[in-house]
């Protein structure tokens, strides 16, 4: 729920550079997005294998598990492409972004939003407009993005490596829970499952006596 509320707040532009966000971080957008729909579907699945039968909650507890590897392979591959933009030269993979990914539409919002003109200087692949020209005195957007973009993906992957051990220690306690909560279906014993249970056993009554010969061998 908090990977899905933060990406919503993203979206809706909900504070200060979320536009930044979206033009330059796509990926671990598409990956919280995904992290989040796997982790409440999750929990959602738990809730219910939780409150099922023995006979459904063996099927729904398997797909919890499953649900629950795959929060955590979303959650180490939003850290490690938060880790790796930022181990490998963040600034040149920002500059060649700039100049061969990313359309005049979104070089107009990231300037907008960083108030800065071009990367390295007004004349570096700048989209003009009022506020961005040849000879503007707005600095390159090159710094505003780098310290902005390693300060977001810092947090990033520290807080995804962080909930990695929480993750796990949720998963193997799921399986704990789903293994003490087995009941054993009710068996009867060999002699009993064939029979009719209300059928009951009593003995027979000889009604046989010497003055009623027509009475004799008759039991009840």
């Amino acid at each position: 729920m908090t990977f899905l509320i933060g990406l919503l707040i993203t979206l809706s532009k909900g504070y200060d550079h979320a536009e930044v966000i979206m033009v330059s971080n796509k990926d671990i957008l598409i990956a919280a997005f995904l992290n989040a729909l796997f982790c409440i579907g999750a929990g959602v699945v738990g809730s219910i294998a939780y409150w099922r039968s023995y006979r459904h909650r063996h099927i729904m507890m398997v797909v919890y598990t499953f649900l629950l590897w795959l929060c955590l392979a979303m959650i180490t591959t939003i850290g490690y492409l938060a880790y790796n933009n930022t181990a490998l030269n963040l600034k040149t993979k920002l500059g060649m972004k700039w100049r061969y990914d990313l359309t005049a539409e979104q070089h107009m919002v990231l300037q907008t939003n960083l108030r800065c003109c071009g990367f390295e200087n007004p004349a570096d692949h700048a989209t003009y407009s009022a506020h961005c020209w040849p000879e503007s005195l707005l600095p390159g957007c090159q710094n505003r993005l780098y310290n902005f973009q390693y300060n977001f993906l810092v947090k990033t992957y520290t807080m995804c490596f962080a909930l990695l051990p929480v993750h796990v220690l949720a998963t193997l306690s799921a399986l704990y829970v789903f293994h003490d909560s087995k009941v054993e279906e009710p068996s009867y014993p060999p002699d009993m499952t064939d029979e009719d249970p209300t059928k009951v056993d009593t003995p027979a009554i000889n009604f046989e006596h010497p003055a009623c010969p027509a009475c004799k061998n008759w039991t009840f």
